[in-house]
């Protein structure tokens, strides 16, 4: 269907005056100075400087007919194309879509051959590969993530009487506020909120209207930057029966407060909501060591930790209450079957 083929610019024009152009991301300046309806990605994970390339040459060639992109790959780590995918699954961004598919999927590949490569391939390779998993790198910090993501959805009813308490972090400019409610008695979080661009005084009021609505008792709050301002303007609406503390992030308390929660999980202490935002921030969460020998925490360069730091503070708050030593009356009540409480 083709009215002309340009193998050397590597361009195909159709009859109704549509055009084809291949270009290679070896180039990150690839199709610069164009207008294109769609763009397709191949192996996107796979391009080695996949952000310069979208951001500053290829996004700019959809404005003109507001186009869209599609970025198929196989995984690769934890990459830029890692950050892409984890914008597809965050109900803040609905301009993304996200699609994990493993290669059983393929109506065409017999299930004997997939059964044959994962007898043949390493562990780590056949879940990258076959079941298109994202896997840590070896800074990883947190294990046993999965495991761990088996928190139940429930209410403030199914917790009265219940100690509960928080972590909560502020967004700083592109970030997000978060708050992570965790029940002592249940072992387990129960409440988790993530939020962005709404003034600081809606965020306040959300994040009271949250810990009010659990009752919560404690609650650690990130106080750099504008987290301090936030929690003294709190303060003056906090019931005398709550204590909410701030917590300053530093070089030297950072740190314990990661390493700590990273024993939770492999522990499995404490039972966590399975929301994907948040998992997939733990499994990038890293460990870099510094020019002067020091180990640093964060997230990778363009993504988010907050879900990280909201839950590591709430698990500051539960540590030393969990577990909570029921009453003999608490006891006889939670071995009674649900309908009988």
């Amino acid at each position: 269907i083709a009215t002309k083929i340009n193998a050397t610019e590597r361009r195909i024009e159709l009859p109704n005056g549509g055009v084809i152009e291949i270009w290679t991301l070896e180039n990150e300046d690839a199709g610069r100075g164009r207008k294109y309806k769609r763009v397709v990605i191949d192996e996107a994970a796979m391009a080695p400087r996949l952000k310069e390339a979208w951001e500053q040459a290829i996004r700019p060639t959809l404005t003109d007919f507001q186009g869209d992109a599609w970025f198929p790959s196989t995984p690769k780590g934890l990459n830029y194309f890692y950050d892409l995918f984890q914008r597809g699954i965050d109900p803040a961004q609905p301009e993304w879509k996200s699609w994990q598919l493993p290669s059983s999927v393929n109506p065409y590949l017999p299930a004997s051959e997939i059964e044959a490569i994962r007898l043949e391939l390493p562990e780590l390779a056949f879940k990258q590969e076959i079941l298109a998993e994202f896997l840590s790198g070896d800074g990883a910090v947190f294990r046993n993530v999965d495991a761990c993501l088996t928190a139940p959805e429930t209410t403030p009813a199914d917790h009265k009487g219940h100690l509960l308490v928080a972590g909560v972090d502020w967004a700083k400019l592109h970030d997000f506020t978060v708050i992570s409610v965790v029940c002592c008695h249940c072992q387990s979080e129960v409440a988790l909120d993530r939020f962005n661009q709404i003034g600081w005084a809606l965020q306040r009021g959300r994040v009271l209207s949250l810990l009010n609505a659990w009752s919560v008792r404690f609650a650690y709050v990130e106080t750099n930057s504008i987290g301090s301002p936030n929690l003294e303007a709190m303060q003056e609406f906090l019931p005398s029966d709550r204590t909410v503390t701030g917590f300053e992030t530093t070089a030297k308390s950072k740190p314990k407060l990661i390493q700590a929660l990273a024993l939770c999980l492999e522990q499995a202490r404490l039972r966590w909501l399975p929301d994907p935002v948040a998992r997939l921030e733990l499994i990038a969460y890293e460990a870099t060591v510094t020019d002067a020998g020091h180990t640093k925490y964060g997230a990778p360069e363009g993504q988010w930790d907050d879900t990280v730091i909201a839950r590591a503070l709430a698990w500051k708050a539960a540590s030393h209450r969990v577990p909570v030593e029921l009453s003999e009356d608490e006891q006889i009540e939670a071995a009674l079957p649900k309908g009988l409480r």
